[in-house]
């Protein structure tokens, strides 16, 4: 999460992250964040733009959308 906003900041869009290590499933990472009332409420928002990486025991969620539109 270090620098995460600082990086994005001045752009037209609102982000979010929802990040986990240690879940070997996408199934299992999906009901760790399911579980937690910050990772669910990332995943409960109106977002236009998601992205989903998954590597070995490690996701990283991105959601976004422009405050433009």
């Amino acid at each position: 999460h270090d620098g995460f906003f600082k990086r994005f900041r001045g752009l037209p869009y609102v982000l979010s992250e929802n990040i986990s290590r240690g879940y070997f499933t996408e199934q299992a990472t999906l009901t760790a964040w399911l579980n937690s009332p910050g990772h669910h409420a990332a995943l409960q928002h109106p977002y236009t733009y998601s992205c989903v990486q998954c590597q070995y025991s490690y996701c990283s969620q991105l959601f976004s959308y422009n405050t433009n539109l």
